[in-house]
């Protein structure tokens, strides 16, 4: 297959996969090396043999995470959520703000205002709007408006003070509904499993 016009990155935790799979990586360092090649034999197949990355790190997000931008060589099968290659390296940690053009959001003040999916996590604070969906997770903030569709979990605080938002709430987030002239307070009851699990359910196992 030929190069992707898009950029690859993969998404790990202490520098480990973290959607299935068991493999440490080679990291890059932070004079701007790239980490070391990483590569398998024989033909690679979608979610069993191969290394897979993704073109849209915010299916793959989870707490303490990060997103790494790749190289890869000798392409294979992909989908709406990944590719598997068969040689990899990755070549440098993205920061706050090239994670806030792919729509996820760990610091600072930030808008949602379209239908896509978005990641609030971190200390962001977050303005949802139209038709977003929003994922929060850790201490981030969010302010829900208009049809904005709201998953809040961990320790995280949905706000509310217009329009007809869908809030769910898991154990550890706050809702603060403003609408009435006063607050309005709830507290998540759902498991934080049930969160994770509708999570893992819109994405296939990343198995290296």
């Amino acid at each position: 297959m030929g190069e992707p016009r898009e950029k690859l990155y993969k998404v790990l935790v202490d520098g480990k996969n973290c959607h299935g799979g068991i493999m440490s990586w080679s990291l890059p360092s932070e004079d701007g090396t790239p980490g070391d090649w990483h590569e398998v034999d024989g033909p690679t197949t979608l979610c069993h043999h191969g290394f897979h990355l993704t073109h849209d790190p915010v299916q793959w997000w989870k707490p303490r995470c990060e997103v790494y931008e790749a190289e890869a060589e000798d392409l294979g099968e992909s989908d709406a959520a990944k590719i598997v290659v068969r040689k990899v390296r990755l070549l440098r940690r993205l920061d706050d703000e090239e994670l806030a053009a792919l729509r996820i959001f760990r610091s600072g003040q930030r808008e949602a205002r379209d239908a896509e999916k978005y990641i609030a996590s971190g200390s962001a604070r977050v303005l949802a709007m139209d038709s977003a969906q929003v994922q929060v997770l850790d201490s981030a903030q969010v302010k829900a408006s208009d049809s904005a569709h709201v998953a809040a979990a961990y320790t995280a605080t949905v706000v509310v003070h217009q329009g007809e938002p869908k809030v769910t709430l898991y154990e550890g987030a706050a809702k603060v509904d403003w609408r009435s002239g006063r607050a309005r307070f709830f507290r998540g009851k759902r498991p934080v499993a049930d969160f994770e699990a509708i999570r893992a359910k819109a994405m296939d196992l990343d198995h290296g």
